[in-house]
């Protein structure tokens, strides 16, 4: 039998990621109450957590509360996760083939 080590002591990713939170709720009402307590809750743990969790969250509409950090924001003519400027002596980009990176 192979011994394995404590939950405790294994190094998991502190991560919670959530897809489309609100996709089964209305924007009114009764709904957009529970909505933004939903957004509140994990923007709460997130803060309380913030060295030791990391909360992703996407969502088709903007949070209904303030003070949700949103680092990207795509759209049906924006789809793709920009690429970050590179840096002078860097390595060359993945994208760039080596004819293009030779200039041919």
């Amino acid at each position: 039998m192979i011994s394995q080590p404590p939950l405790e002591t294994t190094p998991l990713p502190n991560l919670l990621i959530i897809d489309g939170i609100s996709s089964n709720v209305g924007h009114e009402g009764v709904d957009l109450e529970r909505l933004r307590k939903m957004y509140a809750i994990l923007l709460r743990t997130a803060t309380e957590h913030i060295d030791r969790l990391q909360i992703i969250v996407t969502d088709n509409d903007s949070p209904p509360i303030e003070g949700i950090h949103r680092p990207l924001e795509l759209s049906d003519t924006d789809r793709l996760v920009p690429m970050p400027p590179a840096e002078p002596g860097g390595e060359q980009s993945a994208d760039v083939s080596p004819g293009e990176e030779a200039g041919g």
